[in-house]
């Protein structure tokens, strides 16, 4: 009998502790998808960039990222890429502790089928980051099943 890989996902968390987060507001928009796990002051500076974020029609100046400590903290970001105006953020489901790793669980709504972007041409790069507590585990980033 073969189990889906969303349960035995769901089955492997299922034990583990939730972890708080706090959802980071960021005005600017990545142009590239997929996850991040950022621990240095470096690297946050960067995804700030003009380069990461001038392809979603931000100009510079851009305002100055949110301070962090990277000694007690570290940041999570999931970006679903450019992609029509119609697109939702993704939502951070939660956030779990297990005995090996962190996951940060998701949803990603997509539209209706048959729905028309409110304006035509406008591209958005739906995405949501977080800052957790820093932990030496790995940090995963799944879909929430």
């Amino acid at each position: 009998m073969k189990i889906p890989l969303a349960l035995l996902l769901f089955a492997q968390t299922a034990l583990a502790a939730d972890v708080p987060y706090e959802v980071v507001k960021m005005p600017l928009q990545r142009a590239k998808a997929g996850a991040v796990n950022i621990k240095a002051a470096s690297r946050w500076n960067a995804l700030w960039s003009a380069d990461e974020v001038k392809a979603c029609g931000h100009a510079v100046p851009m305002p100055a990222p949110p301070a962090i400590d990277f000694n007690k903290h570290e940041i999570v970001g999931i970006f679903l890429g450019e992609g029509g105006s119609s697109r939702k953020d993704p939502v951070v489901v939660s956030v779990k502790d297990s005995a090996t790793e962190l996951v940060v669980f998701y949803r990603a709504d997509k539209p209706p089928k048959g729905t028309v972007s409110v304006a035509r041409g406008v591209v958005t790069c739906p995405q949501v980051v977080i800052k957790i507590a820093r932990t030496a585990k790995r940090v995963r980033v799944a879909r929430a099943p």
